[in-house]
């Protein structure tokens, strides 16, 4: 997804990364604020959306994030990512909006402007 991500970047145009969990038991992910904010991220954010590209990124299990500093997505100098899910509209390498907390996902004005652009 890094490289995508990279390419999205260069090309200058708009695009929004959605970060997530995996599947975990019970047909939900392993991510318990994953599974709270879905259907925001969906009714407010994807299915709205119908221009803009979404760059999708899965972290498969919880061993790979929970306490990983390492983790390309935490690290990386535009993404920096601090949970999951992180849902974020960039311009080129310009972020315009980012939503990664429980405020941030029950903020009617911040999940509006990624259906803006």
């Amino acid at each position: 997804m890094v490289t995508a991500f990279e390419e999205k970047t260069n090309s200058g145009e708009p695009f929004i990364i959605y970060l997530t969990a995996g599947p975990g038991k019970n047909g939900k992910t392993w991510c318990p604020d994953c599974d709270a904010h879905l259907a925001t991220i969906e009714n407010q954010i994807i299915n709205k959306n119908k221009h803009i590209p979404i760059l999708k990124g899965t972290v498969m299990s919880p061993k790979e994030w929970v306490g990983v500093g390492s983790h390309p997505w935490k690290t990386h100098e535009l993404i920096r990512a601090r949970g999951v899910p992180t849902i974020a509209l960039f311009k080129g390498s310009e972020c315009i909006v980012r939503a990664e907390s429980e405020e941030d996902f029950g903020n009617e004005k911040i999940l509006s402007i990624f259906n803006s652009n």
